[in-house]
């Protein structure tokens, strides 16, 4: 069966507690797709910043927690894209951590 429009994945970004610092650094790379859901979950033992100009902390996302951003919902297919293409994440720790990891999971539609 083949569905007009369907939820995809993007590629996971993800970073160990010991490869993370003080400056913000890149994520991986660049959306390759207008995001439609965006998750940032922070399995370490600090907090840590999120950016998406490298230059300026954004977000905050507290040690053992999430943030969900579900920017697109009841919206149609063809609404504006609130993270779109190209989008870059920073991350820094706020205190050095010892244990966990950083990831960040997307969320796009095929149109």
């Amino acid at each position: 069966m083949v569905f007009k429009q369907a939820a995809l994945f993007d590629i996971l970004r993800q970073v160990a507690y010991s490869s993370l610092n003080a400056s913000l650094t890149a994520l991986g790379t660049p959306l390759s797709v207008n995001a439609r859901i965006v998750r940032f979950t922070n399995t370490t033992d600090k907090d840590v910043y999120v950016s998406t100009d490298g230059i300026n902390n954004m977000l905050r996302i507290a040690t053992g927690g999430f943030l969900l951003l579900d920017l697109e919902t009841n919206r149609s297919a063809t609404g504006d894209n609130l993270i779109p293409l190209g989008t870059q994440f920073y991350v820094a720790y706020v205190a050095a951590p010892s244990s966990g990891e950083f990831w960040i999971e997307v969320v796009y539609s095929n149109n």
